[in-house]
């Protein structure tokens, strides 16, 4: 049985709601203007393409560009997915499904994944939905020596960042592994939809231009979305519980970041870091995310979830594995440390 909060806390959880309450609305105009924000510096990259192609500096910059643009759509499909974007559903599902076919990201099996991610965050007897992968070390000592060696080439940063995402996006998204008949219809709509769309950017733009902006702002986007999974989720001072110790408002609290990202940086991700608050409140809009997070500062729930500095952040590369009996990550270093042996089973 799981344990409950204790009555001081649910008091706490009921203040944290009302105090956020009027954030917890989507606001259509706003939307729709971080949707213009966004596509058109895109637009505008997208055209001075064709201008500067024989100047492979600027094409580098502008293909860079075009993959924080992508990223940043990416942010805003994520709260399309939660149906939290635009007021109207159907307005959310309509645009979701046009940017599922840029982003190359079938909306409905990614909404039911992200669903299973989100009922069981900080739980380890929940990972492998929307997950990045992270092995406890006991977990670690006890796998064959192929397992140790798969997972140690997946945590390389360049394999994480790069060809984890590629792998991502190009092969597991690809892959219509779902019992219901709907969400493997709509993987493979979504396959040929994309598939039809690069197409045309390759044939408008040509081969070689295709391969210098196109395939170089996918990659962009490929790694920043790993880097955002990898920063909500895997920090120093996470907090991951068994099933029979899990209960929910702490997993969104203590198992996500409670991050401040440079002004820049939160522009782009639409304030990702701020993820224990969408993991708690997933229907406030990602625009109305700051304003939120000053209201919930001034309840008790949020000395629950100390925030990560920058340094820290830039720290996530090196957390591999996460220590169960000292609830803390570690990296593969720690291994050597005295102590550290599989533990009997139960």
């Amino acid at each position: 049985m799981r344990p409950a909060l204790p009555p001081e806390a649910q008091v706490e959880l009921h203040r944290a709601g009302l105090a956020v309450a009027r954030w917890r609305r989507a606001d259509g105009r706003r939307a729709w203007g971080e949707v213009l924000a966004t596509l058109l510096p895109m637009g505008i990259l997208a055209s001075a393409v064709s201008v500067i192609r024989d100047r492979p500096l600027l094409v580098v910059v502008s293909s860079v560009g075009l993959g924080l643009g992508l990223l940043r759509l990416f942010s805003m499909f994520h709260d399309l997915v939660h149906r939290s974007f635009f007021p109207s559903p159907r307005t959310n599902d309509r645009v979701g499904s046009l940017l599922a076919i840029v982003l190359l990201t079938p909306l409905l099996r990614w909404r039911i994944e992200h669903g299973q991610h989100h009922a069981g965050v900080g739980n380890l007897d929940r990972r492998g939905r929307g997950d990045v992968p992270m092995m406890t070390v006991d977990e670690y000592l006890r796998a064959p020596r192929w397992a140790r060696w798969r997972y140690r080439v997946f945590r390389c940063p360049w394999v994480t960042f790069v060809f984890g995402g590629a792998f991502l996006f190009l092969v597991l998204m690809r892959r219509p592994l779902h019992p219901e008949r709907r969400v493997r219809l709509d993987v493979h709509r979504t396959t040929l939809a994309s598939a039809l769309y690069l197409a045309i950017l390759a044939v408008w733009l040509g081969s070689r231009l295709f391969v210098q902006t196109v395939v170089p702002a996918y990659l962009v986007m490929f790694a920043g979305v790993m880097w955002m999974y990898n920063l909500q989720h895997h920090f120093e001072g996470i907090e991951w519980s068994r099933e029979r110790e899990w209960n929910y408002v702490r997993g969104c609290l203590r198992g996500s970041t409670c991050y401040r990202l440079p002004p820049v940086l939160a522009w782009i991700t639409l304030h990702a870091g701020l993820h224990h608050l969408h993991h708690l409140y997933p229907d406030i809009p990602t625009y109305h995310l700051p304003h939120a997070q000053a209201e919930f500062e001034r309840t008790a729930l949020a000395g629950w979830s100390p925030p990560i500095t920058l340094r820290q952040s830039l720290r996530i590369v090196r957390w591999t594995l996460y220590d169960e009996p000292r609830r803390r990550v570690v990296g593969f270093d720690a291994l050597s440390e005295r102590g550290f042996a599989p533990r009997p089973r139960a």
